[in-house]
């Protein structure tokens, strides 16, 4: 990818929770992960650019990153600041809170005291190798994703009772490294009929299959055009689409655009 860095898995070694903190003013270049990132500053100034859109870091501020968000970070030497990265993989998680908060980047500019402390201390469980160290951090961690659902700015689709198969099957979507499925394939990793699980999965989120993992596939597009500069055919075939007159037919069906009318009005 053209200008932009991938964070593999395998940074996380074989644990399901990374914490680090650095107490030193740090710039990261446009990058992304295929795993959960929270990130959290304290006394810093600065500014984080999501997705495209810029946020400012003043203060005490957090932001809840999904796999395959672009951001690059750049913060200033500011004396007493630090930060603290909690990296984790969707299975250190409860799955109802992943699903509960969406597949959208959530934003905490005002921290609460009583979060800050809790990120703390879990640093602090983290570089201690306690007992039940793992226990203790799963728990921490499912705490600290209910207060990001409470305080975070966000914009999702409330569904409160959602169906334990499709909130898997919404996981595993989004954090899979393939871009392209089936519904035939989706079925039979549920041991269900294709007919009941495209219905359950209608039911339960107001789209189809189809439409749904068409949407991550635009997401995904736009972002490798805002944020890149990877040619339309790379992005075509990067985001899952065989053809690029395919690409460009649903690409403008869901934006209006053409994608390469997306990159210039976007790069203005």
């Amino acid at each position: 990818m053209n200008g932009i860095y991938k964070f593999e898995r395998n940074f996380l070694g074989n644990n399901s929770i990374v914490i680090k903190k650095k107490t030193v003013h740090t710039s990261f270049k446009n990058h992304w992960h295929n795993y959960y990132e929270i990130m959290y500053y304290s006394g810093c100034t600065g500014r984080c650019i999501l997705n495209g859109n810029e946020w400012s870091i003043d203060g005490a501020c957090l932001f809840f990153l999904t796999p395959t968000d672009f951001h690059r970070i750049e913060t200033d030497d500011n004396k007493n600041a630090y930060s603290i990265n909690i990296s984790f993989t969707e299975n250190a998680a409860d799955n109802a809170l992943l699903g509960l908060i969406g597949r959208t980047p959530q934003v905490v500019q005002s921290v609460p005291d009583s979060v800050s402390s809790l990120i703390s201390d879990m640093h602090g469980v983290f570089e201690g190798r306690t007992t039940f160290r793992e226990k203790r951090l799963y728990h921490m961690l499912n705490i600290l994703l209910m207060d990001i659902y409470t305080y975070g700015e966000r914009d999702i689709r409330k569904t409160p009772e959602i169906h334990p198969i499709i909130n898997d099957a919404i996981m595993y979507l989004v954090t899979s490294e393939k871009r392209d499925f089936t519904l035939a394939e989706l079925s039979k990793r549920y041991n269900l009929s294709e007919s009941y699980f495209s219905h359950l999965f209608h039911h339960q989120t107001g789209v189809t299959v189809k439409r749904y993992i068409n949407e991550l596939k635009i997401e995904y597009a736009k972002r490798l055009l805002e944020d890149s500069a990877m040619s339309i055919l790379d992005i075509c075939y990067e985001a899952g689409f065989n053809t690029t007159s395919h690409f460009i037919r649903v690409f403008k069906s869901a934006t209006g655009k053409t994608p390469s009318e997306y990159r210039s009005e976007f790069r203005k």
